[in-house]
């Protein structure tokens, strides 16, 4: 892959004709690459966006990986340049934070709920999966809605005598036409 970082190489060099560059050209874009291409599967991206979730701290091996103030920092840079000319839609819409990669994969970031994997290497016009995005803002738009339902509706369900010994199942009923209603 590095045969073919001629747009990087580039741009590194503007960088550092502006001083904005601090290290080795070539060895930072070595670097850089051989990042780029890591093997990961879905499971591996998952716990790298639930550990970001977490404010930085490892969901299974219960370490801390990033410090919060770092995970702050990412999640801004997420919000910013995660999916490239597609960002500003995105947020617009899920609010949730997304980085794509151009191999198809997606790591969707969800803070202090969740994070997820999702690999579907057809890409769209911005180089982003086109069904990983798709399903990224569905689960966003489903977690908005729960939001909505534990905020305002739960309430109503738990105080009223009417549904008083049912209230677990009627939060469920209601789970589930959401989550039939966007999928």
């Amino acid at each position: 892959e590095i045969s073919n970082s001629e747009h990087n190489l580039a741009i590194a060099h503007l960088l550092k004709s502006y001083n904005k560059f601090y290290g080795n050209i070539e060895d930072c874009l070595e670097v850089y690459t051989k990042q780029c291409s890591v093997m990961v599967d879905t499971q591996d991206v998952a716990l790298m966006a639930a550990t970001l979730a977490n404010n930085g701290m490892n969901p299974k091996s219960k370490k801390r990986l990033v410090k919060p103030e770092n995970v702050k920092y990412i999640l801004k840079h997420m919000a910013l340049n995660g999916i490239y000319n597609d960002n500003y839609s995105w947020l617009k819409n899920s609010g949730a934070y997304v980085k794509s990669g151009v191999g198809g994969i997606i790591l969707l970031v969800i803070p202090g709920v969740m994070g997820v994997g999702i690999a579907s290497p057809p890409l769209n016009k911005f180089g982003n999966s086109s069904k990983g995005i798709q399903t990224s803002k569905k689960l966003s738009l489903l977690y908005k809605n729960i939001l909505v339902l534990v905020k305002f509706v739960v309430p109503y369900i738990i105080n009223s005598n009417r549904y008083k010994y049912s209230s677990y199942n009627s939060i469920l009923l209601i789970l589930l036409v959401i989550s039939w209603s966007i999928f």
